[in-house]
């Protein structure tokens, strides 16, 4: 009798170490996933600490690895490397990055699409400019995480309260 309670016993170990595997499985699976953010800064102030950004962040727990990027502007299917970018849409003061297929965003870290520089902010005229650029750049990320998990960050539809006339970007219109 005692030996048949001691296998009993052992077996129920055994389902219970057996779920217990699969709850943790699936909750490091659920904790490290990536938590893509667009975030931006397009109008500035005088003051020279206060710069502009349009940039991609992580907030999740796990690093996102890019695995496609589509990228219009204006309509127009363009490339997201920064010399490519810098053609289409010059605007003063704008820095372009490349944005890139395979590339990793680790947990806390932000990938910038543009940085705006202090002394071309001021200008009312350039402000207008990057924010028409905002309006017609429709970006979809698609990333996954260490898991295969797959989703995707959009940004389109931005709408500028700043409009000058004259101020728009001219290969765009």
């Amino acid at each position: 009798m005692a030996n048949v309670l001691s296998v009993i016993a052992a077996f129920i170990a055994l389902i219970i170490s057996i779920a217990a595997y699969f709850q943790t499985s699936s909750y490091n699976e659920k904790s490290l996933r990536p938590a893509l953010e667009f975030q931006y800064k397009i109008g500035v102030g005088t003051d020279s600490s206060d710069s502009g950004y349009f940039k991609i962040v992580n907030w999740g727990l796990g690093p996102a690895k890019i695995t496609k990027i589509e990228a219009t502007l204006n309509g127009q299917s363009i490339s997201t490397d920064a010399a490519s970018l810098i053609k289409v849409a010059h605007v003063p003061g704008v820095i372009w990055q490349s944005l890139s297929v395979n590339s990793f965003i680790g947990p806390g870290e932000e990938k910038n699409i543009f940085l705006i520089k202090h002394e071309d902010m001021v200008s009312g005229c350039n402000d207008a400019m990057r924010r028409d650029i905002m309006e017609k750049l429709n970006l979809k990320i698609y990333y996954d995480s260490l898991f295969d998990y797959s989703d995707v960050l959009v940004h389109e539809n931005y709408v500028s309260t700043n409009k000058r006339e004259g101020c728009t970007v001219e290969k765009l219109n």
